[in-house]
């Protein structure tokens, strides 16, 4: 692409000019948020909104089910609690699917075809991020 500069993370501070002049910072690691919108006041694509919001899976729902409810899958978010794991199983038909809160893109789904499925997926997890399983052919992701 024409005017832009690709610069490795691990060197940022060599290209400190570069950084502060430009007028759009495309794509930078989340970590590096801070600095650019809040420090050096850039623009960055895509929007921090859009990263604050999808760097977390219980954010990213509560807002969908605010404003799309009726477009979005089923899903329970709760504490790891005996009582709410017994609501799952009782509101849940197998199969459906949990998710881990802090990974994309198919990362850490796991699909949910029986109880001790589920235990082993509640050993390790504080938070319950549960869906009902949608019988669908191919991959959908909102963006």
């Amino acid at each position: 692409m024409k005017n832009v500069t690709y610069i490795k993370p691990e060197r940022k501070f060599e290209h400190e000019e570069e950084i502060r002049t430009s007028e759009w910072i495309l794509y930078p690691e989340y970590w590096k948020f801070n600095s650019l919108v809040y420090g050096l006041k850039k623009q960055i694509f895509p929007p921090i909104d859009t990263y604050h919001l999808g760097h977390n899976k219980i954010e990213m729902t509560r807002i969908l089910q605010m404003t799309f409810n009726k477009y979005i899958p089923y899903t329970i978010i709760a504490g790891n609690s005996k009582e709410k794991r017994t609501e799952i199983l009782n509101k849940f038909p197998f199969p459906f699917v949990a998710k881990d809160i802090k990974n994309s893109m198919g990362r850490s789904v796991f699909l949910i075809k029986n109880e001790a499925d589920f235990l082993t997926y509640c050993l390790t997890r504080d938070v319950l991020y549960v869906q009902e399983y949608l019988p669908i052919d191919c991959d959908l992701r909102i963006v």
